[in-house]
């Protein structure tokens, strides 16, 4: 049987798309996490440099005199805080997945040879 008759019987099933979509979800949420993992990273890499160091210690009224564009709540410890907080919430949204996935035995899946986790490498 070839994957697209293969696709189109497992998408049949109303509890299967269900579990898919539970799964696409919990999916993009990690990679929402680890982009703004990745934005936070670099906004703390600026301002390791001599010009953010310079930037976390200028006062609000000169940089606006000067149309210097930086946001003063963006310190080291804000950083961090937001760091660690990302950093939690990407480990217990990554363990709902592996949870998500161990729930799959519940859901239809046809009686051929094919594995699960065959199955949703071809319907990913």
């Amino acid at each position: 049987m070839n994957d697209r008759f293969m696709i189109e019987q497992l998408l049949n099933s109303f509890g299967l798309l269900q579990f898919l979509q539970h799964r696409a979800e919990l999916m993009c949420t990690i990679s929402q996490l680890k982009i703004e993992q990745n934005y936070w990273n670099y906004v703390l890499n600026i301002l390791m440099t001599p010009i953010g160091i310079w930037l976390s210690v200028v006062s609000k009224n000169m940089t606006k005199e000067n149309f210097i564009n930086w946001d003063h709540t963006k310190t080291k410890i804000n950083i961090e805080s937001r760091q660690e907080f990302l950093t939690r919430k990407l480990i217990n949204t990554q363990k709902m997945l592996e949870m998500h996935l161990q729930q799959s035995d519940s859901c239809y899946w046809p009686a051929e040879n094919k594995s699960k986790s065959h199955l949703l490498n071809i319907i990913s």
